[in-house]
């Protein structure tokens, strides 16, 4: 505990690593095992139960509870565990259920991630790095969230939902359907309302690249006349054309197993 501030009403277990730098404010309580990276702040009120790993630089404000027991009526006491990467940030309020045998037994936040207020992650989800979840954000159990998404306040995504790289989800917008890379996202019954052309832009992405992106999207979810009806057709039509990096990682997206259907703009379609 070298170089560490620890406050004289914490409460930490013998079995808890605290790595160089590692700030803990008053009545934070951490049971072991658990490891703690360099340089990160565990403010006041903060509860990390056992079996977390959070890296370095990271930063937890009052009242966060990390590792709580999944609300899942399967879960039977497994040893499963969270992992929090380099430089996330997770606000007050905020809680984080470790995984469960019927899932990967890990709940995954990348890194640089932005966990606001009040916001829930449940068991065995994936979160990628650089991902913002707004306030009273509800994730349920088993979702795959891509790196750099944008993830509304009150939004509520489904159990075994995936969404893809860079995709943004408008606040209080209901999710229970699969939502491609670098799609936007919004309502009460969400439907694909395009492109996130803002937030390509934000991250400096190639303009010939999201021009491409914008013609696959409107080519598989909005298609003339003369093009193919059944989307299955229309996927192995652009599978033979060049539509680009963020393209290939569309057609990927919307060709893997799911246990979801795909999200499009129209809440009635089915993927056939």
């Amino acid at each position: 505990m070298q170089n560490n501030k620890i406050h004289s009403t914490a409460i930490i277990d013998d079995n808890v690593i605290l790595n160089e730098g590692v700030e803990i404010g008053p009545y934070s309580i951490i049971k072991g095992p658990c490891k703690i990276g360099k340089n990160t702040i565990i403010q006041s009120h903060v509860v990390i139960y056992s079996d977390v790993v959070i890296g370095d630089d990271c930063n937890i404000f009052p009242f966060a509870v990390i590792g709580g027991v999944p609300q899942d009526l399967k879960y039977k006491s497994e040893k499963s565990r969270i992992f929090i990467g380099n430089g996330t940030i997770i606000r007050e309020h905020v809680t984080v259920h470790k995984g469960t045998a019927g899932g990967i037994m890990e709940t995954y936040i990348g890194k640089n991630c932005l966990i606001m207020g009040s916001a829930h992650i449940a068991h065995d989800c994936f979160i990628g790095d650089d991902t913002i979840i707004s306030h009273n954000a509800l994730i349920g159990g088993h979702v795959i969230i891509g790196h750099g998404a944008v993830i509304g306040g009150l939004a509520a995504i489904h159990q075994n939902v995936r969404i893809g790289h860079n995709a943004i989800i408008g606040g209080g917008s209901l999710v229970n359907r699969d939502i491609i890379p670098y799609g936007n996202v919004y309502g009460l019954r969400s439907t694909l309302n395009g492109i996130n052309i803002v937030g390509m832009r934000r991250r400096n992405f190639p303009t010939s690249e999201i021009d491409k992106t914008i013609k696959l999207y409107k080519f598989l979810f909005k298609p003339n006349n003369d093009e193919p009806k059944l989307f299955s057709q229309r996927i192995k039509m652009a599978l033979k054309e060049d539509f680009g990096k963020f393209g290939r990682e569309i057609l990927q997206f919307v060709q893997e197993k799911s246990l979801r259907s795909l999200c499009t703009n129209n809440e009635k379609d089915d993927n056939d």
